[in-house]
Formats: structure tokens, sequence, C-alpha cells
């Protein structure tokens, strides 16, 4: 059995060759995490979606300097996108991110339900940039990756079972969840987002 307090990270085999994962998998966990590389306008990206509630982290644009430590550059993207949509729960966030020990990165498990949300969250965030506009800045990117996570996700063993990725990682955090308070706080994000653009105008 695969211990809950470390995440394992199952990398497409794109990934890990760039990352050199050599390491098959051997963990059938359903709390993991599926990793990929994908490109946009020539910059290489990274998408992991955790298979337990679909919560997605992006990172565009990686350089080598993310991928010398690749554990740490995970716990750290994942600290960044929950604090972004979690800004008042700081500590429980900060809590759960203690009983977590180093990923561990493995070969891919051929997860087809999670890596189906994978390759659509891939598609549906290349198309969205678009609305951010160029130069694309960390908060745009985060705001962006948000936007993935505030969504409906169908899949599972139930084909007619609907979720809900941030709504999901809330329970896993033990915080509440409210689905219009999160609507009015990402719309409240990509407002900001607006208005720096008229003024960098």
């Amino acid at each position: 059995m695969p211990d809950p307090g470390t995440p394992h990270i199952h990398c497409t085999a794109k990934l890990a060759k760039l990352l050199g994962v050599k390491a098959p998998n051997t963990v059938a966990d359903a709390d993991g995490w599926n990793a990929n590389l994908f490109p946009i306008a020539g910059r290489k990206c990274i998408i992991l979606v955790h298979k337990a509630t679909f919560f997605s982290l992006i990172k565009y644009d990686v350089v080598k300097a993310d991928l010398k430590d690749f554990p740490g550059f995970f716990r750290y993207l994942l600290r960044e996108q929950l604090l972004l949509q979690w800004p008042m729960h700081t500590a429980a966030i900060d809590a759960w991110l203690g009983t977590l020990a180093p990923a561990v990165l493995s070969t891919s498990d051929n997860d087809k339900r999670t890596i189906g949300v994978m390759n659509r969250f891939v598609d549906e965030f290349t198309f969205k940039l678009g609305w951010f506009r160029t130069p694309l800045s960390e908060p745009h990117l985060r705001v962006a990756n948000w936007n993935l996570n505030n969504n409906v996700v169908s899949g599972g063993a139930n084909r007619n079972a609907y979720t809900n990725p941030e709504e999901q990682m809330a329970r896993v955090l033990g915080v509440p969840y409210d689905r219009v308070d999160a609507e009015q706080r990402h719309q409240q994000a990509k407002h900001v987002l607006d208005r720096m653009h008229l003024r960098l105008n």
C-alpha cells in the first residue's frame, strides 16, 4: 500500500525523459498525481493532475532550474496554487502540506481516467491563454490554472458523475467550500488582471 503522506507523481514518457526518471511505476495509488510535458508557443510547460480530485497545477515556460529539484518544485507550485484559491486558509494549507513527504517520481501508470482529464485541461489552458494576452506573468498563469480547477469534470467509475476539482480539494484540505463564494473570488482575481492591463496599455 502507498504511504498516504508521500505524493507519487506518475510521469508520461516525454516528461520522464526530460527528468531522467527511469523508475517503473510499482504503486497502485488513488491519491497520486499524473504529470505531462506539453508545448505552448515553443515553451515547455508542465501539468500535474491529482487523481483523487482532478485538481491541477500548471507551470508555463519551464526552465532547467525548475527541474533540478522536482519534488521541491512540485511542493512550491502546489502551495502557490492553493494559496491563490484559498488565501483565507493559509494555516490549514500549511498544516496539510506539513503532512506530506517529498514527492516520489515514477514512469506512467497509464491511468486513462486522469490522463484523459489532463489532456482536456491542456487543450482548455492553451485555448484560454488568449484571454490573458502577452506577455504572460505568473499571476496570469495562476488565474488561468484556477479556471481549470473551478470547473466541472466527468469521469471515474461512474461515467455519469460530475465533480468540481476545487470543491474536492477543499475536502482534502479540510476547509469549507461555497460554490458562489469560489466563483466570486475567481472573478475578482480576473478583474484585477483586467485592471493591470488597463494600467499597462
